[in-house]
């Protein structure tokens, strides 16, 4: 699902305008490395910090699908936002 997610934004992003600015590096430091962070802590088994490593929710079909079904839900709206307008066009 974000696989599929990340190809349509790439391609997406072919039909787009230039930037008409760029964001100063400490701004793009101060998303990305907090980001990069949490992708190492969700990728890893075990990060060896105990209370990272707590399994929230037991592993379960039903957990897994509710799980895809919320993330589903959260990625519809940036899905839309390319084609939709706030004039209605």
């Amino acid at each position: 699902m974000w696989l599929v997610w990340g190809l349509y934004w790439v391609a997406r992003s072919r039909h787009v305008k230039a930037t008409a600015r760029k964001e100063p590096l400490s701004s793009r430091l101060a998303h990305a490395v907090p980001l990069t962070l949490a992708v190492i802590v969700l990728a890893v088994p075990r990060t060896g910090i105990p209370w990272l490593d707590v399994r929230i929710w037991p592993f379960s079909d039903l957990v897994y699908w509710l799980g895809a079904l919320a993330s589903t839900r959260r990625l519809r709206p940036s899905v839309d936002a390319p084609t939709s307008r706030p004039d209605g066009r």
